[in-house]
């Protein structure tokens, strides 16, 4: 963890800690729900759209 993360009071790691795991959470539901709905759109560019978005909310959910 970065270093700024030591100087945290432990309620506030309790903080930090909890929103991650729930931003974390939100982004793999994303990620898995995105292809569901792009398989009932039929216009190319919004297709294309929803792929990019689902490969950049799995990048962001792995980072």
């Amino acid at each position: 963890m970065d270093s700024n993360y030591v100087n945290l009071t432990p309620d506030e790691r309790w903080a930090f800690d909890g929103i991650l795991s729930y931003l974390t959470f939100l982004d793999s539901v994303q990620t898995c729900n995105i292809p569901h709905l792009k398989s009932c759109v039929t216009a190319p560019e919004i297709s294309l759209c929803m792929a990019e978005q689902t490969s950049q909310e799995a990048m962001h959910n792995q980072s």
